[in-house]
């Protein structure tokens, strides 16, 4: 989308972490088919990660770097990730308290921390003292259990 007239034709296979996706590439990809109505997207969101070797996929988005030798990676963007409870869960658990290692809350945490690792090195490390009571491959879930009262989660 660099603003050149050229039209595309054909699907396009693209895959990405679902939260994200339907938050940022969603509107992007709005844009591309109001401008190239010939195009059809493709739109993995699942949590493994689909082979652009193997031709899983033709694009693929990730919140860390590629690995592969014979992959064209760019860097788009970064990406802010920040605390979320629900007023239910601060008013009975209190503030987070870093001084004290976030003692008396819970966490719910990535389980695999491959995609974003330093959001799971800092949070181990901010509250050392929490309890992990959910562990989950699925932002959408953390966000749900967060926003039941379950705990506190690091999400973008």
């Amino acid at each position: 989308m660099d603003g050149s007239d050229e039209q595309l034709e054909g699907t396009v296979r693209v895959t990405f972490v679902d939260t994200i996706a339907s938050h940022v590439l969603i509107p992007c990809l709005a844009a591309l088919a109001r401008r190239n109505p010939e195009i059809a997207v493709d739109l993995e969101v699942e949590v493994r990660h689909l082979s652009l070797a193997m031709r899983e996929a033709d694009i693929a988005m990730r919140l860390r770097r590629f690995e592969g030798h014979d992959l064209v990676a760019r860097r788009v963007g970064a990406l802010a990730h920040d605390l979320y409870a629900s007023p239910a869960y601060l008013d009975r658990h209190g503030p987070l308290d870093f001084t004290s290692g976030c003692m008396d809350h819970r966490l719910i945490t990535n389980m695999d921390a491959a995609e974003a690792p330093q959001v799971g090195r800092w949070l181990a490390e901010a509250a050392p003292r929490a309890m992990v009571t959910l562990r989950t491959d699925s932002p959408a879930a953390q966000v749900n259990a967060a926003l039941r009262g379950s705990g506190i989660t690091c999400l973008p």
